[in-house]
């Protein structure tokens, strides 16, 4: 039952959002589209969200963004919404040509809002300012020109944008109702959610979290919010039933701390939506997403050998691209519809699923290590926010992903199997197979974890031999059965660097060493790293305060694994991606170091809770700040 504290929270997060959100929306407001891309950035589509009825950017030049001009065809009637803008007046500045071949001009009617306007538009770029205001709190302008024929285009042409710009005036404005109505729905989601996993006294703290996340997001990106507030809504009603079934089996899998239980479950809810709002977000672009598909498609038809191409700072030429994703996958399909764009969402929504349940795998290895209920929570919050794991779903980076949702349960394995190494060597075998057949840089990350994990066992005077025995067997396996099949892959490698030399191309380009081992460092230690230096820091102070050997053993192996996974840097010039496999190890070391920190009275929880404020909110802000300008 909820507490009367909680019901009054509960209810004032649910008054004040609006409020808060209207304050938002009177901070000046200003959207950029630049319909034929950013030659500074050289990114094309970020405009895509907020325009209906409009062609491709051009020029179609490979490097468009070094001609003179650039701009969208719009065709006959078309469209700029943005909504979430605010009500209230608004100026729009439209960059506008006829595109008529003969130069003649046309008449092109306007609606913009209640204002409804004809200009007549030159053959050149010509700017033309309207004035009109944000009916229902959306900014809403609708082209009609006549449709220009062209021979042998079958396009739908009307006249060619080349900028636009809107800008809002001074005034009062207020929010649209629809909009208004998804974001209380959210708020509201998010006090459920705080209901099922906190105890009394802390369930309104979720919602807060939401009205306040989302004012700040009203504050700072506007117009990308605006863009994706429906699909937000519907996942966050869709993520509740999954929450719940989460809850029921992570209780299961630990009956004797169900509060615990429900907060890690809370966390594998948090990180599962932040991820799938960058996935769902409208200007999301993935380059990999197609690829996945195909490959997922080639499962289905029984060919479970295929290979890619090794960009020229990993040497060029094939490698095996190992199927474990799809396979797993591969029943879902039948579960949604034959387009492309289902089967893309079922693999990115299940790669989700899976990886955030690292989360509740920080959680329970870190409860079983003995460290406080507050530590092991904080643990599975900081994994489902680091940057470094979101930032490969911006790219599409499916299979990297699937072999990272497998790194947390195998560390949980070598922490907790020390004392029975029957049960650990069985599921750590599984494992283990499913990295090998899943993805070939977390497999070097995991060979290289597992021989500095069995040289601090051995330091230790353990020596898990049935842990070796049936690890040594399942690379074995893995080798005979899936990787015996591409023994023509080195020689159509080598092939591949002849062809490249031929051409003056060099692959690797074979940068010295030490400038590869300075510029790991570097990326390291930068303010815009995956992961955090501060996390960095407080993740490798945790891994020594660990009191429970077999748990410190564990996660310094995954440390010292990372630095010996940089020898691949002796052959290539393209390191592994150490920050994903490192992810799981930052977090439970973040969760010892706050737990630590706690027990050091007031100050010390002040501090624990300014670290994980810090890297939280940090996490947030760049995984926002991505998924709003990255040309994904």
């Amino acid at each position: 039952m909820l507490q009367r504290r909680d019901w009054r929270w509960l209810a004032a997060a649910l008054c004040v959002a609006p409020l808060a959100w209207w304050l938002a929306l009177q901070a000046p407001a200003t959207l950029r589209l630049q319909p034929g891309g950013d030659a500074l950035t050289r990114q094309r589509w970020h405009d895509a969200p907020y325009l209906s009825g409009f062609n491709a950017p051009e020029p179609a030049d490979a490097a468009w963004w070094q001609a003179p001009l650039r701009w969208r065809w719009a065709g006959s009637e078309s469209r700029i919404r943005a909504p979430w803008a605010g009500g209230g007046p608004w100026r729009a500045d439209l960059t506008l040509a006829s595109g008529r071949a003969d130069g003649s001009a046309i008449a092109l009617h306007l609606v913009f809002g209640d204002t409804r306007s004809t200009v007549v538009v030159g053959a050149l770029p010509r700017r033309y300012r309207l004035l009109g205001p944000a009916r229902a709190g959306v900014v809403d302008i609708v082209m009609h020109a006549p449709r220009y024929q062209v021979p042998g285009d079958p396009r739908d042409l009307g006249l060619v944008m080349v900028d636009a710009e809107l800008r809002a005036l001074p005034g009062w404005r207020h929010a649209d109702a629809a909009s208004l109505g998804w974001l209380l729905v959210i708020v509201a989601v998010a006090a459920v959610a705080g209901v099922a996993t906190l105890p009394r006294g802390r369930r309104a703290l979720p919602a807060w979290a939401a009205v306040l996340t989302l004012t700040a997001v009203t504050l700072g990106w506007r117009f990308a919010l605006g863009v994706a507030i429906p699909a937000y809504g519907w996942l966050a009603l869709a993520s509740l039933p999954l929450l719940l079934l989460v809850r029921t089996g992570v209780r299961r899998l630990c009956p004797d701390d169900p509060h615990g239980a429900a907060a890690a479950a809370g966390a594998w809810a948090l990180g599962f939506v932040v991820r799938l709002a960058g996935v769902l977000h409208p200007g999301a672009r993935f380059s990999d997403l197609g690829l996945h598909v195909n490959h997922l498609t080639r499962v289905l038809g029984g060919d479970l050998l295929f290979t890619t191409g090794l960009p020229c700072e990993a040497g060029a030429g094939p490698q095996p691209y190992p199927p474990a994703l799809y396979i797993l996958l591969a029943p879902a399909r039948l579960l949604v519809d034959d387009s492309r764009q289902s089967a893309g969402f079922l693999l990115q929504s299940g790669v989700a699923a899976l990886e955030s349940l690292g989360a509740v795998a920080c959680w329970f290895l870190l409860r079983r290590a003995g460290v406080a209920p507050w530590g092991a929570a904080a643990a599975a919050l900081v994994y489902a926010v680091l940057p470094a794991t979101l930032r490969s779903y911006s790219v599409g980076e499916l299979t990297n992903l699937f072999g990272q949702a497998l790194i947390a349960p195998v560390l949980v394995v070598l922490a907790l199997g020390e004392r029975r190494q029957r049960l650990a060597a069985v599921a750590g075998g599984l494992l283990v197979l499913a990295i090998l057949l899943g993805h070939t840089g977390a497999t070097l990350s995991l060979l290289a974890c597992a021989g500095a994990w069995l040289l601090l066992s051995r330091l230790a005077g353990a020596w898990p031999r049935r842990v070796l025995v049936i690890g040594i067997g399942m690379v074995v396996l893995a080798a005979l059965g899936y990787y015996s099949a591409f023994g023509d892959v080195p020689a159509a490698r080598e092939q591949a660097a002849r062809a490249l030399a031929a051409q003056g191309v060099r692959c690797p380009p074979g940068i010295p060493v030490g400038d590869k081992l300075i510029g790991v460092l570097g990326g390291a230690l930068a303010s815009n790293a995956l992961l955090p230096p501060l996390a960095l820091v407080a993740g490798l102070a945790g891994a020594w305060l660990l009191r429970m050997r077999a748990a410190r053993h564990a996660v310094l192996a995954a440390w010292l694994g990372v630095v010996l996974s940089l020898a691949t840097l002796l052959v290539s010039d393209q390191a592994v991606r150490w920050q994903l496999f490192l992810t799981p190890a930052v977090a439970i070391g973040v969760g010892a170091t706050a737990a630590a920190l706690r027990r050091r009275g007031r100050a010390g929880a002040g501090v624990a809770l300014g670290l994980l404020g810090s890297i939280v909110l940090l996490s947030l802000i760049r995984w926002i700040d991505q998924v709003v300008r990255y040309l994904h």
